[in-house]
């Protein structure tokens, strides 16, 4: 409230001080820097946005356009005497002001001059040795200043050669052998960033060969540009020479000089699963269990888990065992006489973390100096684990708005509900779809219900490690698990009820790739009452059986490709395949080719195979400016001629989040064309997103959209024309619209508000497909079904 006030006080004031000057206290040499300028003479600019950042010193900020602060702190100086320049008046309504105001931030000739300097330098450092830059110095009236840099970057310098001298022995073998994966190729742009990438890369490589001392002072990388101009590339640019150098150069301490040829293995591992940094105080009394790895039985592995104790007002002393040993055990990857690696550092980091039981994990190493070996140059390191707990349960809600459904869900997750690590979790959720509601006020005759709810619910858990399989598991990736999940839903809508139940594994063998795979999978759909009669005869009669009873015994895989990008780009791979009643088609074939079985004398039983894959590439062209693009393949085929896909496993388009030009599940499939309102689904889908995302002050952006798309059925239904996917007509079919929003990015979540405008309907059959004037004349398209709202970005 009091922020409230303030902002008020400052409004009255600025409008009091509004015709003051910015600059009357300043002196007659001082002057205010308002703006500073980059001015890039090159045709890509977008590569040298950041320049600005390096610029001293930053002008005082603006409010709505205005510079508010600095203004009032001019316009409520003390009174002075024009004279003596005595203070003649200073009220505490002054001091009040001037205090919640903002100096001005004065020009100086010299932060020109440093400015100067770090633009070169930094330009340097991105391969630019012959860049020029110009200050130019603008004085405006009333004692302002301006200062533009213009910048000639010139060309590029480009590597020529590489080429390495390997002074230190124990570490010739190791580099020499690794230099395939060299970051540095002849014939790339010259980047200081991309030296440090793999002079650090060198070092990791050599320690995880034990070499535990090494630093990258060690590794030095000579950039040699003599003879630069004379060596030309392909495409007339500057080249230069890069010499890679291992030596002991810039160590003089001898004795650190033989740490550094030392190899280590790792011995023994501390692990405190419950650490408070007063531990460190000594005042809290710890226990200590020694455990052995069940793995090794000739030299196994000595865990020592620390623990405090805990006394009861009766005197007893309790041991604090928040886990179950062997969780923890299967999670570390130092084990002894491993050779020393900050691989090993990094595998057990990302398994303990995958636990989701520690909000701090410090894994530290300490050399064991009693089991040095001078002679051999060999030693051993102990590991300690510091692992400090989150809190061990939790309630989470969330909460979803969309132009076509409001949802609330709760979880409660408990993250040690057995002590092993086990994720516990349960789900509740309600969602209330009013899209009917939203076709109803375009003028779209309704025959259900305008708002319709869906209700559902789960119970999962994680195991941090595989049903069915022996302990110990010593499996080779970074993470895995295994989950059981039993759930259901009930949709008004349909009078839908969905039960299922399922065993999945996951795995990542690495940090680009996760795995997922469900060997079982059981899931039932059924229509109950009479509700839903009205509305299902609605649909042509082959296309009802999309909402018989089924059950569905389904085997699925999921596949993530997350590589590790740069700062300018993001991309990742999604993939999911589902096989459904494959084995069991088989067997009623083999056995009773003439009848098709029910399973519990109710039950259809489904048969296709389902697969979805979703490619999304980010381009961020500067922290303000980015270009988006997603693209979306689906199928659903049958597996025999009279199997039909399920409505619940159709796809579809068109709402918040897909093709925005229109509403949620009103386009396609395909050409198919009719005056009567249903749910628009189909068997296989295709749809490409584009998207471009600016700032246009601070909070407040904006995108600017296209969306290409529709769905088909993978065959032909009676009395729906066009509605299926034909090679030689599909592409006619793809609906065409475009848009733009305004979002408010609150960084932790987005409000955004988008308006789609379908340029292109393949459902118009008199060559009006394109946009045209009677769409809005015939009322053949509703302005309103373009605006979506929705929580973050479509994609």
């Amino acid at each position: 409230m009091n922020n409230y006030k303030y902002l008020f006080i400052f409004f009255i004031l600025i409008l009091v001080t509004g015709s003051c000057s910015l600059t009357e206290n300043l002196k007659p040499n001082e002057y205010m820097l308002i703006k500073n300028s980059v001015i890039i003479n090159d045709q890509k600019p977008n590569e040298f946005y950041d320049l600005i950042d390096y610029v001293r010193p930053i002008p005082n900020k603006k409010f709505l356009g205005f510079f508010l602060k600095p203004r009032l702190y001019a316009s409520f100086q003390p009174i002075v005497d024009s004279i003596s320049g005595n203070v003649i008046h200073d009220s505490p309504f002054r001091k009040w002001v001037r205090e919640n105001g903002e100096k001005q931030v004065l020009f100086d000739s010299l932060n020109v001059e440093y400015s100067v300097k770090q633009l070169q330098s930094v330009l340097k450092k991105k391969g630019y040795f012959d860049a020029i830059i110009n200050s130019e110095v603008i004085h405006l009236r009333h004692n302002k200043v301006m200062v533009n840099y213009k910048v000639d970057v010139k060309n590029p310098y480009y590597i020529r050669e590489l080429n390495y001298k390997l002074e230190i022995n124990e570490y010739r073998r190791i580099i020499v052998q690794d230099t395939i994966n060299s970051l540095i190729k002849p014939g790339m742009q010259y980047s200081e960033e991309l030296l440090i990438s793999e002079r650090n890369r060198i070092v990791n490589k050599i320690r995880d060969e034990g070499y535990f001392h090494v630093t990258p002072s060690t590794v030095t990388i000579e950039v040699d540009t003599i003879n630069s101009k004379n060596n030309l590339n392909q495409d007339g640019f500057p080249t230069l020479k890069l010499t890679i150098f291992v030596n002991f150069d810039r160590i003089s301490d001898v004795n650190i000089k033989k740490k550094h040829q030392y190899k280590y293995t790792f011995d023994k591992v501390y692990i405190y699963t419950n650490y408070d940094p007063k531990f460190e105080k000594g005042n809290i009394q710890m226990d200590t269990t020694i455990v052995f790895d069940e793995n090794d039985y000739s030299d196994p592995t000595k865990y020592y888990f620390i623990t405090p104790l805990m006394m009861k007002k009766n005197g007893e002393i309790v041991h604090i065992n928040d886990f179950k040993y062997k969780i923890i055990t299967e999670s570390i990857f130092t084990k002894k006489g491993l050779p020393f690696s900050h691989e090993a550092y990094n595998k057990s980091n990302a398994r303990i973390r995958d636990l989701n039981n520690f909000a701090i994990i410090n894994i530290t190493f300490h050399e064991d100096g009693t089991q040095t070996d001078s002679v051999f140059k060999k030693g051993t390191i102990n590991t300690i684990y510091k692992l400090t707990r989150t809190k061990p349960w939790v309630i989470k809600p969330q909460l979803e708005v969309r132009t076509d459904l409001t949802s609330f869900s709760c979880n409660y997750i408990n993250k040690n509900i057995f002590k092993g690590a086990e994720y516990f979790n349960v789900n509740a959720y309600g969602s209330i779809l009013y899209y009917n509601w939203w076709n109803n006020i375009l003028g779209r005759e309704i025959s259900e219900e305008k708002i319709y709810g869906e209700f559902g619910g789960s119970v999962s858990l994680d195991l941090p490690r595989y049903l069915f399989l022996g302990s110990p598991q010593n499996i080779n990736s970074i993470t895995y698990k295994s989950s059981i999940k039993i759930g259901g839903s009930y949709s008004q809508l349909f009078s839908r009820l969905m039960l299922y139940g399922n065993i999945s594994y996951q795995w990542r063998p690495n940090k680009a790739i996760s795995h997922s795979f469900s060997p079982i999978d059981i899931s039932t759909i059924d229509s109950r009452g009479t509700r839903n009669n009205n509305l299902i005869s609605s649909y042509p009669d082959s296309y009802q059986r999309k909402f018989d009873k089924s059950i569905l015994l389904s085997l699925k895989y999921g596949f993530t490709y997350y590589p590790k990008n740069s700062k300018n780009h993001d991309f990742s791979i999604t993939a999911f395949f589902e096989s459904v009643g494959f084995a069991i088609t088989s067997i009623n074939y083999l056995v009773n080719n003439n009848e098709r079985w029910k399973l519990l004398n109710t039950f259809n039983y489904s048969a296709f195979e389902r697969g979805e894959i979703n490619v999304r590439y980010t381009k961020i062209i500067t922290p303000q400016k980015s270009f988006a693009s997603r693209l979306n393949f689906g199928f659903a085929i049958p597996i025999t001629s009279t199997d039909v896909i399920p409505f619940e496993k159709s796809f579809f388009v068109g709402g918040a989040n897909s093709m925005r030009g229109w509403t949620f599940r009103q386009l396609g499939p395909g050409a198919y064309k009719t005056e009567n309102f249903m749910e628009r689904t189909g068997d296989l889908k295709l749809e490409l997103n584009l998207e471009y995302r600016g700032t246009i002050y601070k909070i407040i952006k904006y995108g600017i959209f296209a969306d290409f798309g529709n769905v088909w059925l993978s065959s032909k239904y009676e009395d729906m024309y066009l509605a299926d996917f034909e090679l030689n007509r599909f592409y006619k079919e793809i609906a065409m619209s475009v848009g733009a929003g305004i979002r408010l990015d609150f960084s932790f979540f987005i409000l955004r508000l988008d308006y789609g405008l379908p340029i292109y309907d393949p459902t118009n059959f008199d060559n009006q497909k394109w946009i045209h004037k009677s769409w809005i004349i015939n009322n053949r398209w509703q302005w309103a079904q373009g605006f979506q709202f929705g929580i973050n970005h479509a994609f």
